[in-house]
């Protein structure tokens, strides 16, 4: 069965070994897959059998957006690799910078809002994903908390939900079933939804029953593969071998949501 990794990083060689490296233990799992270089990834997926991954790059601060479309851009054209550009709700010309990776064939916006410090429903940020909306591109979320936080919540599940509410249009997948250590919140504002949740490093923060339960109560229509290499690597894969889901259910979660959101061609 043909394998789509939703949910990936990459870094440039010059910093990936020492940002790794520094991350590493502040990471759920507590430790890297690898030193988190474009090489690394493309290796990894031929041995896990993956066909295809999304590669997520996100801008700490809004200097840093167009150095990290470049890097998108570059590393989209291996065969395989579909990589998602950079936006911060504070850079200043971000019709301009979509308008850029639209042309470049960047299919969508890796946003985290822990890391860049913005809140989820904060008016930038809204005015941002509006323009995402008008470029009909892709934007995946980091949702719950994080171990950058320093204790602000920056995109909880019930905020998730209510900012999607606004855009009904957008085109939105939130990463780690709706809620990174919110589950519970998750479940309540967001399982059972029409709303795309990953499964991106899930095996290694939620306990097993809170994962069968979101495969039993979620539309598999609605559920994308993710691992979030190098952050984990082949839990999540082992654990869809082992659920009770239909093969139709599988295809779903590993290649054919993914493929129809990025709108892949057989």
């Amino acid at each position: 069965m043909k394998k789509f990794d939703f949910h990936t990083h990459a870094y440039p060689e010059a910093i990936a070994d020492w940002l790794t490296g520094h991350m590493a233990p502040k990471s759920p799992a507590g430790r890297r897959y690898g030193t988190g270089t474009l090489t690394e990834l493309l290796e990894r997926n031929a041995n896990r059998g993956i066909q295809a991954c999304v590669e997520l790059n996100i801008a700490a601060s809004p200097a840093g957006v167009q150095r990290m479309n470049d890097f998108a851009i570059k590393n989209n054209q291996y065969e395989g690799i579909y990589a998602f550009g950079a936006l911060h709700p504070q850079f200043d010309k971000i019709g301009e910078e979509l308008r850029r990776l639209k042309d470049e064939g960047i299919k969508g916006i890796k946003l985290h809002p822990s890391a860049q410090k913005f809140a989820m429903d904060d008016k930038r940020a809204l005015m941002l994903y509006e323009q995402i909306a008008k470029y009909d591109m892709i934007v995946l979320f980091h949702c719950g908390r994080d171990p950058q936080d320093e204790g602000i919540d920056y995109a909880s599940p019930a905020v998730a939900a209510r900012v999607l509410t606004y855009f009904p249009e957008m085109k939105a997948v939130l990463a780690h079933l709706g809620g990174m250590d919110e589950l519970t919140e998750a479940r309540e504002f967001l399982w059972g939804k029409k709303v795309y949740l990953d499964l991106a490093m899930t095996a290694g923060y939620a306990p097993e029953k809170g994962i069968l339960d979101f495969l039993r109560i979620h539309p598999t229509e609605y559920i994308l593969y993710g691992s979030d290499y190098p952050w984990h690597d082949e839990e999540e894969l082992d654990m869809l071998e082992h659920a009770e889901l239909t093969d139709v259910q599988k295809k779903n979660i590993l290649w054919d949501n993914a493929a129809a959101l990025l709108g892949i061609k057989e």
